[in-house]
C-alpha cells in the first residue's frame, strides 16, 4: 500500500484515536467502498465530516467487495489514495482484510 499522511494501519489509527479522545476531539467514521469516487461520495464524506472533529473513514478491502464482475475497479490501494485531500482526514485500510 502507498503511503501517506492520511493512511494509516490499525494500529496507528488505535493510538491516534485514543489521543484525540483524550484531547476532547470529538470522533466521526464513514464506511465504504469508494470505488469509483464520485460526486455523491465527495458530498456524503463533506457531510460526515462536519459531524466532528477528525473524520475517519475505513475502506472495505477488495475480498469483501461483492458490487458483480471485476468490481471494485480499483485496488484498495488506489482507492485509498484518491481520497479527497482533507488534513484531517484519516484512512486505515484493512491489511489482508483482516478486520478487527
Amino acid at each position: 500500500m502507498a503511503r501517506n499522511n492520511k493512511i494509516r494501519d490499525l494500529n496507528e489509527l488505535t493510538a491516534l484515536m485514543q489521543t484525540l479522545k483524550a484531547e476532547g476531539k470529538r470522533i466521526a467514521h464513514s464506511h465504504g467502498v469508494f470505488d469509483l469516487l464520485h460526486i455523491g461520495h465527495i458530498r456524503h464524506l463533506e457531510q460526515a465530516r462536519k459531524l466532528g472533529d477528525v473524520l475517519v473513514v475505513t475502506l472495505t478491502a477488495d475480498q469483501y467487495v461483492n458490487r458483480g464482475p471485476h468490481r471494485p475497479v480499483f485496488h484498495e490501494d488506489l482507492r485509498a489514495e484518491a481520497s479527497p485531500p482533507w488534513n484531517v482526514l484519516i484512512m486505515w485500510l484493512s491489511p489482508g482484510g483482516r478486520w478487527p
